[in-house]
């Protein structure tokens, strides 16, 4: 099963969760929402204005300052 860009397995290492996790997930319909966050980063949604996904993979320590 593959939704998005993502298949289970790339969505269980990305999250640090086993693929039973992201089963769960799906199937459940109650995913973490700091998960389902790092994946839409992961996947090119960056919600902040200003931001670019370099500025975001190079000072992860600091993602509320605008370089």
């Amino acid at each position: 099963m593959q939704r998005g860009r993502f298949d289970l397995q790339a969505t269980a290492e990305a999250c640090l969760v086993s693929v039973r996790t992201v089963w769960r997930w799906l199937h459940t319909n109650t995913p973490d929402p700091m998960a389902v966050r790092l994946l839409a980063i992961l996947a090119g949604y960056v919600p902040w204005v200003g931001w670019d996904l370099k500025q975001i993979f190079n000072r992860l320590d600091d993602p509320g300052v605008i370089r």
